[in-house]
């Protein structure tokens, strides 16, 4: 059995976010949690591949998935039909405000928590 994994969609910042590691919301700085995140024995997957649905790297991560992290600006919309593929999922966290890119109603009959995280992607 392989760690629990911690699915991340981020955008990719490119050589701005490899220059200002305050760029927190890309895949090249992963909210600044790895070291975290593999610490306490989980294996993070961050991937700016979102879209479209069913055929993107986020989907194929989807069955093992533990945890979703997501931002406003960029989300993964977690639909009924990605709760569906992923039987392990127990957490969906966006890493700002706002919910209405999951699917709630999923969520709660599954009895999967979704909160927000605000301000967790910005540094002052």
């Amino acid at each position: 059995m392989g760690k629990p994994k911690i699915l991340m969609a981020l955008y990719a910042g490119g050589k701005h976010a490899k220059e200002e590691a305050r760029l927190l919301g890309t895949v090249e700085n992963e909210l600044g949690i790895r070291k975290l995140v593999e610490e306490h024995g989980y294996e993070l997957v961050t991937t700016d591949d979102k879209d479209p649905e069913p055929n993107s790297a986020f989907d194929e991560n989807l069955e093992d998935a533990e945890i979703i992290i997501t931002t406003p600006f960029y989300p993964a919309y977690v639909t009924r039909s990605r709760i569906a593929k992923a039987p392990k999922l127990k957490l969906c966290i966006t890493a700002g405000v706002g919910s209405d890119h999951y699917d709630l109603e999923a969520c709660n009959e599954r009895g999967i928590a979704v909160i927000e995280v605000t301000g967790s992607n910005v540094v002052s």
